[in-house]
């Protein structure tokens, strides 16, 4: 098979002194940018936001200056659940949509990294982080609307050691080939400090029509993420070049699906368009 197309995007989150630093790198054939979010580590308060695009080879994308660009937009904002719907404001800017993406990952990853500092967020103990989790969560993914007996708790999950610098780290890599001249393969896989999940799906090159989705949970939490796997079918029939952010939502998220399958999908279906 030809390699068409790959994509990577990469989050890791640090601990220094009294911040955390949430930095994600978005890499292809055509553009290299690197977002960059300090919170303090008390009030996950952004201090700080600012992107750096390091290489853009694209015609479609000459809105992206070279260089070291701040976002004051973001400045005294939460890098928390809350405050993803201030990340709307950036759609204000040219390259708005895609400082969007890697701020909301930036986001994404400062949630994640919570687990190794939540003493510092206020939690007495990490039962209480669990509670606090368990409230949160109720019903917000499969994991936790239907919750097995067996299931760990999330503290008692994570990894043990209590991290001191590097706190969390995700990558996720997406590849398109050309299967022969009618068809197409895209794979998708997403690597964390607490999860790993594959999809592959198989589309027509001229219709965009999937035939064959394939979605495989590796490493997870819970006993029903593994479950997600029944979802696979859904994408049967579905267009590539068609699909939408809502339609993926209902069919991927909710109580009965993954947040992670969501965006992978999300991320898959959006790269395709480009």
């Amino acid at each position: 098979m030809k390699t068409i197309y790959q994509e990577n995007i990469v989050n890791t989150v640090e601990h220094k002194n009294k911040n955390l630093i949430s930095k994600t790198t978005l890499l292809n054939r055509d553009l290299e940018i690197t977002a960059t979010m300090i919170v303090d580590i008390y009030s996950f308060q952004i201090q700080e936001a600012f992107w750096e695009t390091l290489k853009v080879d694209s015609g479609s994308m000459t809105f992206l200056r070279p260089g070291i660009h701040k976002s004051k937009l973001l400045e005294g904002e939460m890098g928390y659940i809350a405050g993803k719907k201030k990340l709307n404001d950036l759609l204000k800017l040219p390259e708005g949509e895609i400082l969007k993406y890697l701020f909301g990952q930036c986001i994404n990853g400062l949630i994640q990294s919570e687990t190794y500092v939540y003493q510092e967020r206020g939690f007495r103990t990490k039962e209480e982080y669990n509670a606090y989790w368990d409230l949160a969560e109720e019903n917000g993914c499969r994991m936790y609307s239907r919750p097995d007996k067996m299931d760990l708790k999330w503290m008692d999950y994570v990894p043990p050691l209590m991290r001191k610098i590097n706190l969390f780290n995700r990558m996720k890599n997406y590849r398109v080939y050309e299967k022969n001249k009618e068809f197409c393969v895209m794979t998708g896989s997403f690597s964390d400090s607490f999860h790993e999940i594959n999809v592959d799906i198989i589309f027509s090159q001229s219709s965009g029509n999937i035939v064959t989705a394939n979605i495989e949970f590796c490493r997870a939490p819970g006993k029903a993420c593994f479950e997600n796997a029944i979802h696979s079918n859904k994408l049967l029939g579905e267009n590539m070049y068609q699909v939408e952010k809502k339609q993926v939502v209902s069919l991927f998220g909710g109580a009965e699906g993954c947040y992670h399958l969501t965006e992978m999908i999300l991320d898959m279906t959006n790269l395709i368009k480009r």
